[in-house]
């Protein structure tokens, strides 16, 4: 237990994270959602500790931490942001399926998410890694139908001919 508010407990957390000492910042997060369970503060303290697991290269403790927070504060306007990061330190980590299936989950649950497009390409690249060239191909088309004339767009499409290159369907390839 802590004497101080909770705002005060988030300031000092705040502070250790900004100087990248993210062993303090995690302490003092941890002793924020001990003290303050239900907090103001308590999903964005969650978020901050795998946020600073992640900037340690810490993926597997970073992944950790996002599911923890998806799981205890699911509607927390920050949740949506921890699921899009529990796929991509899922990937990073070369867990393939296992980040596919983090981001449909992320995709499933925020389709309009500002995130949702490069969850797409992202989810391409698991399945083309994994063999699965045609959900691969509705992988890249679903990005670059959710965000044309953009770069993500213009990677979605070199991608996609790509995959079907591959596949052999050159009378399917495609232009922006």
């Amino acid at each position: 237990q802590s004497p101080l508010k909770e705002g005060t407990l988030f300031k000092i957390a705040a502070s250790h994270f900004l100087k990248k000492d993210y062993q303090a910042a995690r302490e003092s997060f941890n002793l924020l959602i001990n003290t303050y369970p239900s907090g103001e503060y308590t999903a964005l303290s969650r978020y901050f500790i795998a946020e600073s697991y992640r900037f340690a290269k810490q993926l597997k403790e970073a992944s950790f931490s996002y599911g923890q927070l998806i799981s205890k504060d699911p509607n927390a306007p920050i949740a949506a942001n921890a699921a899009f990061k529990l796929g991509w330190g899922t990937y990073l980590q070369q867990n393939y399926s296992g980040a596919a299936d983090a981001f449909q989950k992320f995709i499933d649950l925020h389709p309009f998410h500002p995130w949702t497009p490069q969850a797409y390409l992202l989810m391409g690249n698991c399945y083309r890694t994994m063999g699965r060239s045609e959900d691969a191909v509705i992988a890249y088309q679903q990005t670059f139908d959710r965000a044309p004339k953009t770069e993500l767009a213009e990677s979605a499409m070199t991608l996609l001919n790509r995959t079907r290159y591959l596949q052999g369907n050159y009378g399917q390839l495609s232009s922006g």
